[in-house]
């Protein structure tokens, strides 16, 4: 039975040195000390530049990577090959180490012990490592190497605010949305280790900031006299940090904001009555004169109207099932879509309504002396099909975040043009609507792995009097997934050695790895392949379990 020497250890890849089968050493070249070509076994490097990697912050004897095997094939069993770093090392961080397996002699290069210093990628990234080889008790046998050595970003740093304060003055009439500032962090990390969320330290129900852009808009109505400024605290979280449980945040920004007041007065009404004859043509029973003392557009009257809701008078004995009254409302759309549907929102027994067209009638036994009077709230809605609207959120956004925003238009004027909103279902409190931005908040983690779509529907109703419209949408929501496989896969052992009988049947098992991953969840599961060797194609592994 033959010696396998092949190895790879790929960062993303692994592989293990398995000595099964025999390969035969490549030519290579021997030299003196002053470099004249010497006779001989032949000593030299596989290569003349290696690449390989290595984290920052890396422990006390951690081994670099390369995707190549380093070192130097042994033409003669009884060399006895010692590595060392001549150049490239200042800062003493590395030390190269020899390990023989079959006929081959490896180079492995590790963080040194003891050292005080630590690598630092954002202080040196790259380094380029002179290695002589030599074998003991022969002078003359000497090589040199050059491993490039490049150091790879860890997660090590916070994202920081610059600068730490912002102040904006806006008018308490500002549109809902409007983005009225930006707040600004860097990182100093690279790739995903680079990126972070900007989220509110308190849970703030007038104001959004965008995750990634640091943009923060407007998502609520503001009431000057209820306060003038807001005092507002942006973190920022890194998502390397946020995937792991840490809520660690690096720096916080203050946002300021102050409200101006614009439209200090309210309009005055006054009305004069007036006694019209009965030969007018066009009686006039009052004159109506609207005030205000607010200067340029703040004091122009936008709305003059009389809201007034249905009256009638109906008998006690009425019979059941008598009409009262017919209340209407139209719709714009053409076809299904304006149709409207009548219900009665207060709860009686003694009314109901025909809900195709609007009547009022006697549904219960009227009683003066029990109840003289009845005002009764009757909602009218239209057929049209729920709308959808989509959206999506990576799975890692810090709770507070808005991941909707509700786009509801109401031509009407007045109470019929506010529109109120609120959610059919928030998934036991995950999500939450602002009743008067329509803007939906994350108020519980997501999950994707757990969940990957919620439906969420939404109620979108105006305040018309006596007549109440109402909307239904409903959002889907897809949930993103965030790459949380920050660490690579190690083995347990560097080397195992494996037997076998030359006679044995297909399907016996040689030897068994085993290697861990410490990523959470699905990102820590480990799967299994034969690389390259010599031994390829008459040896297979389990993919799951690690048994060639």
């Amino acid at each position: 039975m033959g010696q396998w020497a092949g190895m790879c250890a790929p960062l993303l890849h692994l592989a293990l040195l398995l000595p099964l089968l025999l390969i035969q050493p490549p030519s290579c070249h021997c030299q003196d000390a002053q470099g004249t070509p010497q006779e001989g076994p032949l000593f030299g490097f596989t290569q003349a530049v290696y690449h390989a990697t290595v984290y920052e912050n890396s422990a006390a004897r951690t081994y670099t990577n390369s995707k190549v095997k380093m070192g130097i094939h042994l033409a003669l069993r009884s060399w006895e090959i010692r590595y060392r770093i001549t150049s490239g090392d200042d800062e003493g961080f590395f030390k190269a180490e020899e390990y023989v397996l079959g006929d081959f002699c490896f180079l492995r290069i590790r963080t040194k012990g003891g050292n005080a210093a630590i690598l630092n990628r954002e202080i040196q990234d790259n380094y380029v490592l002179t290695v002589k080889a030599s074998v003991k008790g022969e002078a003359l046998m000497e090589t040199w190497t050059k491993v490039s050595l490049q150091v790879l970003d860890m997660n090590d740093l916070r994202p920081l605010f610059s600068p730490t304060t912002y102040s904006v003055t806006i008018a308490e009439s500002t549109p809902l949305r409007t983005s009225i500032a930006q707040v600004t962090a860097t990182d100093a990390d690279i790739g995903s280790n680079g990126e972070f969320y900007y989220f509110f330290k308190e849970k703030m129900e007038l104001f959004a900031v965008h995750p990634t852009s640091g943009v923060v808009s407007l998502s609520g109505k503001l009431n000057v006299d209820e306060k003038n400024r807001y005092d507002l605290e942006i973190q920022a979280v890194d998502r390397g940090m946020k995937l792991y449980g840490n809520n660690g945040v690096s720096s916080t920004a203050k946002l300021f904001v102050h409200v101006e007041r614009l439209n200090e007065h309210a309009p005055i009404v006054t009305v004069v009555t007036h006694v019209p004859s009965w030969l007018d043509k066009d009686p006039v029973y009052a004159v109506v004169t609207v005030e205000d003392q607010d200067e340029g557009v703040n004091g122009e009257i936008d709305l003059v109207a009389i809201e007034g809701g249905y009256r009638t008078v109906v008998p006690e004995n009425t019979a059941l099932g008598t009409d009262v009254i017919q209340v209407e409302a139209t719709d714009r759309d053409a076809g299904p879509n304006g149709e409207v549907v009548y219900s009665v929102l207060t709860s009686t027994t003694q009314f109901s309504i025909n809900s195709t067209n609007g009547i009022v009638y006697v549904a219960g036994q009227l009683d003066r002396e029990f109840a003289p009077s009845f005002n009764l709230r009757i909602e009218a809605r239209d057929n049209a099909e729920k709308g959808q609207q989509n959206a999506r959120a990576l799975e890692d956004l810090p709770v507070g975040t808005v991941v909707a925003w509700l786009e509801t238009q109401d031509p009407d004027l007045g109470l019929g043009g506010q529109v109120r909103y609120s959610l059919a279902n928030d998934y036991n409190g995950r999500f939450e609507v602002d009743k008067t931005s329509g803007a939906i908040r994350l108020m519980k983690e997501l999950d994707y792995e757990t969940q990957q779509f919620y439906n969420i529907t939404v109620r979108a109703k105006d305040k018309g009097r006596p007549v109440s419209l109402l909307s239904v949408t409903s959002v889907e929501l897809e949930v993103v997934d965030v790459n949380e496989n920050l660490y690579a896969p190690y083995f347990s052992h560097f080397a195992l050695t494996g037997t076998v009988k030359e006679n044995a049947r297909i399907g016996t098992t040689v030897v068994q790895v085993t290697a861990h991953d410490d990523d959470i969840g699905r990102d820590g599961e480990v799967q299994y392949s034969i690389r390259d060797g010599s031994g390829l194609g008459r040896f297979a592994i389990d993919e799951e379990t690690g048994v060639e």
